[in-house]
């Protein structure tokens, strides 16, 4: 369901060209389909190689249909996993200011991608502002969902973060995102509830989740205190997120697990 929310955002930015080649294209793959499966025997065979050439004309497409949206988003992407959150603000704002230019309705997984750039770079206000535009527009958008919950937890709005959690897991959201609805839990002293998504993140690939995870889980009195070494490898993640929450309930809150976490340092 995920990929084909996402699909569907896509085509909705395509040229008008594109969307109406695609349509082309399916009505074809529908009546070779159709052809293949009810046509009279010597139609069969031609009727399934003309079906496979749809296929491939129809991914060409595809491919051209998205030219102007992957290279932008890709590229922001890329900027994000090695942590150049300022490059990547800037690729997607030029992106997003040179689709309104063109009076063209801004991506909803380019507004979703600029709410979390702008959440890890502190400006939890306008990453709100543009995460709820991005749901907005698309309703069924786990990646907008999830990242307005990220940003209401920020701002210590533990209640409304655990709906919005909640709502992307639903929409397809992976499995590690129940770390977060946790993390919500924790934040509103519902412990117990807590408890079983904690235990679930303690296979996370994230060693900041894996830490945070396993020092509630030893203060509920569920766990071994987190090692040493999870403690070097998951700090430097929440001590970053102290400094860009430092004015919220969330971020003293973290600041407070942050030095009990560092008693377990040596």
């Amino acid at each position: 369901m995920g990929l084909l929310n996402r699909f569907w955002e896509d085509l909705r930015q395509w040229d008008k060209p594109s969307q109406l080649a695609l349509l082309v294209a399916a009505l074809m793959g529908l009546l070779c389909a159709g052809l293949v499966t009810f046509g009279p025997p010597e139609w069969r065979n031609p009727a399934a190689i003309a079906l496979v050439g749809v296929i491939v004309v129809a991914q060409v497409i595809v491919m051209w249909g998205n030219r102007h949206l992957i290279a932008p988003i890709t590229q922001a992407q890329r900027l994000m996993l090695v942590g150049d959150l300022e490059a990547a603000r800037a690729v997607l704002l030029s992106y997003l200011d040179e689709r309104q230019a063109q009076g063209r309705a801004p991506s909803v997984r380019a507004l979703a991608l600029l709410g979390n750039v702008q959440r890890q770079l502190g400006a939890l206000e306008e990453s709100e502002r543009l995460l709820r535009d991005a749901l907005r527009r698309q309703p069924t958008s786990h990646l907008a969902a999830y990242g307005l919950g990220r940003t209401l937890l920020a701002l210590g709005e533990y209640q409304e973060a655990e709906s919005f959690i909640k709502k992307s897991l639903a929409l397809g959201a992976p499995p590690v995102v129940q770390f977060d609805l946790g993390h919500a839990l924790i934040r509103q002293g519902r412990n117990a509830e807590a408890i079983p998504l904690l235990r679930a993140t303690q296979t996370a690939p994230e060693a900041h989740r894996r830490l945070l995870a396993a020092y509630w889980l030893y203060r509920l009195g569920n766990g071994p205190a987190p090692s040493a070494e999870l403690v070097r490898e998951g700090s430097a993640f929440w001590h970053a997120e102290t400094q860009r929450c430092a004015h919220t309930p969330y971020g003293r809150a973290l600041l407070e697990d942050i030095h009990g976490i560092q008693t377990f340092a040596e």
